[in-house]
């Protein structure tokens, strides 16, 4: 028999190309020893719920929702998890597990994640155990690592980046001293927008140096083009507790020096192995950016205990 999976609110830009090669549908594969079927909400065992639908994925209308659902006494009542259910009509049968790849401390997603909290709902974020014990921690970038127990289920051309993630690689240090003399003495910068704060560290990057801002990289095509370049800036958008998504590890695989990064709380990455102004003295070496080498066993523990 199939699992059969439902999405609810499922963003594009966190999956693979091809779905049935995309990381958590490959994980739920194998910790239910079968292979997983798309199906409509009414016939799913499990209902995969994102926030990015109404009304999660606008500011206005989630703090509208957030006002509502704190002051309704029915609402109150019932609690948050059957309003999920009810808003989405996911049967009282159908288990549930929440899924955010964005970051939520900040808005609109925020609203999303103040109504987790309240529930015993499973869910993967970026939240660390410390925080959310009822939760399992879930980086974006484990989406795109070059896993052991899944590798042949996936091929890499179907990655925005052009290749998956190799932890060895992101697990020792880094040697600058070979393979950056050809590279550009300039940084790039890969981003859809210049909003605050990323204007402000791009002018105070470009006070010591030219960076190149490129938007609409082709898919597959992101390694080669930071391969041409020295330094990359890896700002994140917003912060957030244990918030990390690809830019860092990009720019590791790339043998970039990575700037303009501030670290959030409870992150994975070395200090000492990014900069956020850049560096005024040589760099030769880089120490490894990952503190510990992530598994996933901790994952599968997870799910098959609390989901499958």
């Amino acid at each position: 028999m199939p699992l059969k999976v439902s999405l609810i609110g499922e963003s594009p830009n966190t999956r693979a190309k091809n779905l049935s090669e995309s990381f958590l549908f490959q994980i739920l594969r194998l910790v239910a020893d079968t292979h997983v079927e798309i199906v409509s909400i009414r016939d799913a065992d499990l209902a995969l719920v994102y926030p990015y639908r109404y009304p999660f994925n606008s500011t206005v209308t989630g703090a509208f929702f957030e006002t509502v659902a704190k002051r309704l006494p029915n609402v109150r009542n019932h609690g948050p998890e059957a309003l999920l259910r009810k808003m989405y009509r996911i049967p009282t049968h159908t288990r549930m597990l929440a899924v955010s790849h964005e970051n939520l401390d900040r808005r609109p997603w925020q609203v999303f994640g103040n109504l987790l909290m309240q529930t015993e709902i499973p869910r993967l974020t970026f939240w660390p155990q410390e925080l959310d014990p009822k939760g399992f921690r879930l980086p974006y970038w484990w989406n795109y690592v070059d896993w052991p127990e899944i590798s042949q289920l996936r091929t890499a051309k179907n990655t925005r980046f052009g290749a998956f993630y190799d932890l060895d690689v992101l697990c020792e240090s880094q040697d600058l001293t070979k393979n950056l003399t050809s590279r550009s003495n300039k940084a790039v910068w890969l981003t859809s927008h210049l909003e605050f704060p990323r204007g402000a560290i791009l002018k105070m990057i470009r006070k010591n140096m030219e960076v190149d801002v490129l938007q609409g990289v082709p898919w597959g095509q992101k390694l080669d083009l930071l391969r041409s370049y020295k330094y990359c800036v890896t700002s994140e958008k917003s912060a957030g507790y244990g918030y990390e998504t690809e830019k860092n590890l990009e720019a590791r695989m790339a043998g970039c020096i990575p700037i303009g990064y501030i670290q959030n709380p409870f992150s994975d990455f070395d200090e000492n192995a990014f900069f956020f102004e850049p560096p005024t003295e040589p760099v030769f070496t880089i120490p490894p950016l990952l503190k510990v080498r992530p598994a996933l066993g901790g994952l599968f523990e997870y799910l098959g205990g609390s989901v499958l």
